[in-house]
């Protein structure tokens, strides 16, 4: 059993301010992003196994291996801020912001 693991909570910014019909595709999107960073710092595996994954609406929470910690800390964010830098020209053509 493992005695600790990393929390990892991710939450949009003014994502109520979506119209409804748009606040799907922005929380697929958030997961995209997501998997795309996880995968980018070599957590992909960790992020597909992840004993718990939960949606909070406007982001999502997850249990990741407590290993996975020093890459969350140290190199996740960067990839993340990417993949959220590479999704923006498409959001923006819809009128939509993923911060």
């Amino acid at each position: 059993m493992e005695k600790y693991g990393a929390l990892l909570t991710v939450d949009a910014e003014k994502f109520s301010r979506h119209r409804d019909a748009d606040l799907p595709h922005l929380h697929m999107e958030i997961r995209r992003a997501l998997a795309t960073a996880c995968t980018a710092c070599g957590l992909g595996e960790a992020w597909e196994s992840a004993r718990f994954k939960e949606s909070t609406g406007d982001g999502v929470l997850a249990v990741l291996p407590g290993e996975t910690i020093p890459t969350l800390v140290e190199s996740f964010p960067a990839r993340l801020q990417e993949a959220l830098a590479e999704a923006a020209p498409a959001l923006r053509a819809r009128g939509l912001r993923l911060r």
